[in-house]
């Protein structure tokens, strides 16, 4: 008998227990002397509870008195709604093929089964809510996750303990009191293979990293990190992609492989995308889309207002988490999910604390360039498949594909996020901060360290230059536009008066 299905009940012979001199129960079924005659009564709520503790049904109680709901198969484990629940004891009412037929108490009990079924669903609302499912025993077993040393990724055949000097393959019968949430288990077979050279997914990271080895091994750490389901609060980061190519707010470019990188940490992890456009951080339930289960939140395309500095107490005192109709739970910064920002606009937020919470990958304009009218596919084109479909990779490729990105998980832990030179950033920034005018006219005028400029004169210039006899530009904003050029060169600007005169200077950080 398998242990996820109610017992077919026509097969087992079933004995009645006596309740009292009026009422017994036979199975599920609660039954009632009625006129000297036995009757079925409704559903004998003791027994539902047994049969779904038989079948794996529990609870899983959070630190904060929280609950929810599970379903466990040899240490595999699912969380489920009641309604789910319901679906199991239902499907097991209606596998009954043959009416009730018993003797009680020297008395011929008969009930039809299309009563059984009718009574079922008279009744169920009574049982399958919340209040009721609470006696459902706590489940206590620990559930495997990763430590700051070891990175744990589930297949079908195997399990992988993954540190700083390799590979361990775990069987499931080592886990014994530990369980594993059932989606975030490969539907794959696993197989050690080092040759993972020529695999698609690795030939598209080395083309959006320009082939350059420096930002290949930060893109490869990258993925470790991401992938490594541990936080620590004192060194948590959020990734951020950008695009290399030079843009601005109004003529956003994307097509790089962002997105398809984001499908790669998908294969891997489970991983929540939250629509960046339509993201209100005053909202309470903003982060709803995330629970026990998640490994990777990804905000996609956020809005340009979106201010990094929002996110440093989900980075460092873990998250709080409020669904709707649901009591508020709270998950430890060491459980957190990994952050990914995907954006084709610079984050927001100056200084130091932001900088430090910050990893930035940049991809190049590799795929970019083969998108003429917007029509075209330049994976399809570059590489002959699709991405990560069952078809068009076959069991080899997909094999390269998971050595690939386990092997950023073995470099992460050895050599921890890799950063390389930045490429546009810092250009990005001031073009989406100023404009393009801007960037053009402070670049060509090769401004030195510890020079004095005539902010007057240079003010006239630009505006002159760009503006034209349009004196709606004005210098106070031409000022601040100097410190975002300082900012972006990690200069500082010192502006001070000399002889009736403006003067601006720049100095080093």
């Amino acid at each position: 008998m398998e242990r996820d299905k109610f017992p077919i009940n026509q097969i087992e012979e079933i004995t009645p227990i006596k309740l009292s001199d009026t009422q017994f129960v036979y199975d599920i079924w609660l039954f009632e002397l009625h006129n000297n005659k036995y009757v079925l009564k409704g559903i004998y709520r003791d027994g539902i509870l047994s049969k779904l503790i038989s079948i794996g049904f529990f609870k899983r109680v959070r630190e904060n008195g929280s609950y929810f709901f599970i379903k466990e198969i040899a240490n595999i484990i699912t969380q489920v709604e009641p309604f789910k629940i319901k679906d199991d004891a239902f499907r097991y009412v209606q596998e009954i093929a043959f009416d009730i037929n018993f003797e009680y108490n020297r008395q011929d009990v008969t009930v039809k089964k299309e009563k059984l079924r009718e009574t079922f669903l008279r009744q169920s609302h009574l049982i399958f809510n919340s209040n009721y499912l609470e006696h459902l025993p706590t489940h206590s077993k620990r559930i495997l996750r990763d430590n700051k040393a070891n990175s744990y990724i589930p297949f079908l055949n195997t399990i992988l303990q993954v540190t700083k000097t390799g590979i361990t393959l775990i069987s499931y019968f080592e886990l014994k009191d530990t369980c594993i949430w059932e989606n975030h288990i490969i539907k794959s077979d696993f197989i050690l293979n080092n040759n993972f050279e020529t695999c698609h997914f690795n030939i598209f990271l080395k083309n959006v990293t320009n082939h350059d080895p420096e930002r290949y091994k930060s893109i490869i750490s990258t993925i470790g990190y991401l992938l490594h389901n541990y936080q620590s609060p004192k060194n948590a980061q959020a990734v951020i992609s950008y695009d290399e190519t030079i843009t601005d707010f109004e003529n956003p470019q994307g097509g790089t492989g962002k997105g398809l990188f984001v499908q790669g940490l998908k294969q891997i992890r489970n991983v929540v995308t939250i629509d960046g456009k339509k993201m209100n951080l005053d909202d309470r339930f903003r982060w709803q889309d995330i629970d026990d289960q998640t490994q990777i939140m990804v905000i996609d395309d956020p809005k340009p207002s979106l201010d990094f500095s929002s996110f440093h107490s989900c980075l460092t005192t873990g998250w709080s988490i409020e669904k709707k109709n649901q009591p508020q739970f709270s998950i430890k910064p060491e459980d957190s999910p990994k952050m990914l920002i995907s954006t084709n606009s610079i984050v927001k937020g100056e200084g130091s604390t932001n900088k430090r919470r910050q990893h930035i990958i940049e991809f190049s304009n590799y795929y970019q360039k083969f998108i003429i009218n917007g029509l075209e596919e330049p994976i399809i084109q570059e590489h002959g498949c699709l991405f990560f479909d069952k078809e068009d990779w076959l069991e080899e490729e997909w094999n390269m594909f998971y050595n690939l990105m386990i092997s950023g998980l073995t470099l992460y832990f050895q050599i921890g996020l890799h950063s390389y030179e930045l490429k546009n950033v810092d250009q990005n920034k001031l073009i989406q901060s100023t404009n393009n005018d801007f960037n053009e006219w402070s670049t060509n005028q090769n401004f030195e360290l510890n020079n004095q400029y005539l902010t007057t004169e240079l003010y006239n210039d630009f505006q002159s230059t760009y503006y034209g006899d349009n004196k709606e530009f004005q210098q106070r904003k031409f000022t601040n536009w100097l410190k975002k050029y300082a900012l972006s060169k990690n200069w500082k600007l010192t502006i001070k008066r000399s002889n009736g005169n403006s003067i601006f200077i720049f100095n080093s950080l």
